[in-house]
């Protein structure tokens, strides 16, 4: 298995993604929400060769009314294992990948402060093929949170900036437990 700093320096020689790693305010994580390996992403689609290489950061941006909101981006290098379509990747992985992704922004953001969330709702929307195999880029961000609820936005788009999916999520903060 790769280190990250292989991995880094794998997707910095990437000309696209070097320029989103050197915005301001950028963390790279290793791990999930709760420090450990995700089964289907980080053991299923590796063994299969659906996910070659993976690199997950965030960011925070800062509004003037004082508002500080999450957003998250992960790379991906996508091999044959993904594929449905010839050429293209799977709707289902997509869809899976969309879920993976907003539900990793709440839990690397602390927005379920540590509870864990479930997913309530996801509405993903397919605007073009996206191709596999190839390096794409994943971004979630923080659209509003309503009590327990949280709303979350995200994208799938190619090295060329095109967007090939979208999804709105719905998440529930879990409740904490009575002592």
């Amino acid at each position: 298995m790769e280190t990250t700093d292989e991995i880094i320096h794998y997707f910095r020689a990437i000309p696209h993604c070097a320029a989103l790693l050197d915005e301001p305010g950028v963390r790279i994580r290793e791990g999930g929400p709760r420090g450990g390996l995700n089964p289907l992403m980080d053991v299923t689609l590796r063994q299969n060769e659906g996910l070659i290489k993976k690199m997950y950061f965030d960011q925070r941006d800062y509004f003037p009314n004082g508002d500080i909101r999450p957003r998250g981006c992960e790379f991906l290098q996508l091999g044959p294992g993904v594929i449905g379509q010839p050429g293209i990747a799977h709707g289902g992985f997509q869809s899976t990948l969309m879920d993976h992704l907003t539900g990793t922004l709440i839990g690397l953001s602390g927005l379920d402060e540590g509870l864990g969330m479930f997913t309530l709702n996801l509405n993903v929307s397919y605007h073009k093929p996206l191709f596999a195999p190839a390096v794409v880029i994943a971004k979630a961000w923080l659209d509003r949170v309503e009590g327990r609820k949280m709303y979350i936005r995200a994208s799938i788009e190619d090295l060329q900036g095109d967007i090939c999916t979208t999804a709105d999520a719905l998440f529930i903060k879990k409740r904490a437990e009575k002592a």
